[in-house]
């Protein structure tokens, strides 16, 4: 199967390894919302560690933070 954009949402699709989505990431060429699934993604999959990123507890504590604001969890 080969993915074909059928609005104008998506322009087009490729086929990375996962270092050059991170050498992408970091070159900032994905827009905030889709880094921050992407972070998510590397921290939740073993993929960003801190022994392979200088930088990996502030990543963390911003991509896992705590809101302070009501919802179903809040008592």
């Amino acid at each position: 199967m080969i993915p074909q954009p059928n609005d104008s949402e998506v322009e087009q699709f490729y086929l990375w390894t996962v270092e050059e989505v991170q050498s992408r990431l970091a070159a900032g060429e994905f827009k905030p919302n889709c880094a921050l699934v992407m972070l998510d993604f590397f921290l939740r999959h073993g993929i960003l560690t801190p022994e392979n990123e200088k930088d990996y507890q502030e990543i963390e504590k911003r991509v896992h933070r705590e809101l302070d604001f009501p919802g179903p969890w809040s008592a």
